[in-house]
């Protein structure tokens, strides 16, 4: 752990960093145990990629930066601000990790499919998360950013340690590509 809180110890994140929109919400045919090992994930990943994060002012998004303050205590994370407006949210994302969700997250996600975005949906945790991927699965211009096997891996998946693995898989691509 204590070379995790090191890392957030670095200088501020450069114009290089990853920006990342985290959508989602515990809601109605969601898989609650799954939001939570999310949580818990993401907050690990982000402590090792130190990304830039967007989120709502309620749901995962808000959850995973809580986490990540109570638990690792990075001294340079002084404040976490929800930001209003679902387009603001996605506008600027590299990626856009969804996680569970129901109609705000949905209206999210279309917007950011509708914009040419990564939406990268964690299906098993259900909710809009699940509408994404099989929206995506019909239409394959929505996924262009995955193969058919890595989309294939992200419709089984069904541990967030494998989802936090793979989101960071494309952020390693995504570096490689800059």
């Amino acid at each position: 752990m204590s070379e995790l809180a090191n890392a957030w110890a670095a200088p501020v994140v450069d114009s290089s960093s990853a920006l990342i929109a985290i959508c989602g919400s515990r809601a109605a045919n969601t898989d609650e145990s799954l939001i939570d090992a999310s949580v818990r994930a993401l907050s690990v990943l982000l402590m090792r990629r130190r990304c830039v994060v967007n989120h709502g002012p309620v749901g995962v998004g808000i959850e995973v930066m809580t986490y990540l303050a109570d638990h690792f205590r990075p001294p340079s994370l002084t404040g976490v601000t929800g930001i209003f407006g679902r387009p603001n949210v996605i506008r600027n994302a590299d990626l856009i990790l969804v996680v569970g969700g129901a109609q705000g997250t949905l209206d999210e996600a279309n917007l950011a499919l509708a914009s040419g975005k990564v939406v990268v949906p964690f299906p098993a945790s259900g909710g809009t998360a699940s509408q994404v991927y099989q929206a995506q699965r019909r239409d394959p211009a929505l996924h262009d950013w995955a193969s058919a096997e890595e989309f294939a891996t992200l419709g089984v998946m069904t541990s967030a340690e494998d989802y936090a693995r793979f989101v960071e898989h494309l952020l390693n691509r995504e570096r490689s590509h800059d």
